[in-house]
């Protein structure tokens, strides 16, 4: 029976790797335990010039400005990963200006909006739930241009996303609410 119980851990581990690992090589990689008391703000603030994976385990509470380009936060794959936003007032996550921002396997909730990319930001969701904001569940504006697949946008209080002025989206997939 043991030997059963580490064949089926090895076999999750390599496909775990299998499906994650490229995105990590050449990225420096940070774990974010929310139940701990870490911040994903604090990940972020490792020194720019290479990409960077922040690994989210569990929810955390915070809103989260991304202020560097080329990051993906990501979901564990085991425990799941949240950021459900600590001032309701404000954006969840912030993208404002950056590049090659990416959220995977989240839940991102609680904000004004769950997540706000302006000033040019290009970013992607994927794999993803945005989900009870107080206004929009996505907001692309100020020539930003968003990806959103294999996610869903459901129960925020005015629209699932919005693009007011020149910015662009992607193929929406699976979301809850109308786009406007």
């Amino acid at each position: 029976m043991a030997t059963f119980a580490r064949v089926r851990l090895l076999l999750a581990t390599s496909i775990i790797l299998t499906v994650f690992l490229p995105s990590v090589a050449g990225a420096d990689a940070r774990v974010v335990d929310c139940a701990a008391g870490r911040r994903i703000g604090s990940a972020l603030r490792m020194p720019a010039g290479r990409q960077l994976l922040v690994i989210v385990k569990g929810t955390c509470t915070e809103n989260v400005a991304v202020a560097r380009d080329d990051v993906t936060l990501r979901g564990d794959a085991v425990t799941g990963g949240g950021i459900s936003a600590a001032d309701p007032a404000r954006a969840t996550v912030l993208v404002d200006g950056r590049k090659g921002v990416v959220l995977d396997l989240l839940t991102v909730s609680g904000g004004q909006s769950g997540i706000t990319g302006t000033n040019g930001a290009v970013f992607a969701i994927q794999n993803s739930t945005v989900e009870q904001n107080v206004q929009n569940g996505i907001v692309a504006s100020v020539g930003s241009a968003v990806t959103l697949a294999s996610s869903r946008v459901r129960n925020n209080g005015a629209s699932g996303s919005t693009a007011p002025e020149r910015a662009g989206w992607g193929y929406p997939v699976d979301s809850g609410n109308p786009h406007r």
